[in-house]
């Protein structure tokens, strides 16, 4: 339901997710960084398991 993502600058982003097994997309910081972190803050119930999970990330670097 929602991600907190924190960057190595010390920038921190709350994002809302939808409850869809489609690929969403979240806009970055602009700044370069060094690391990212995610944590899950809430999520949507689930119908078999109690736990939650990320099925994929994927990261870019941005074209200079």
């Amino acid at each position: 339901k929602s991600l907190e993502v924190q960057y190595s600058t010390g920038t921190t982003q709350l994002v809302n997710l939808l409850d869809t097994e489609e690929y969403q997309t979240i806009t970055p910081t602009r700044q370069p960084v060094e690391w990212v972190k995610l944590t899950i803050v809430s999520v949507y119930p689930g119908k078999e398991w109690e736990d939650a999970a990320l099925s994929e990330v994927r990261v870019y670097a941005r074209p200079d």
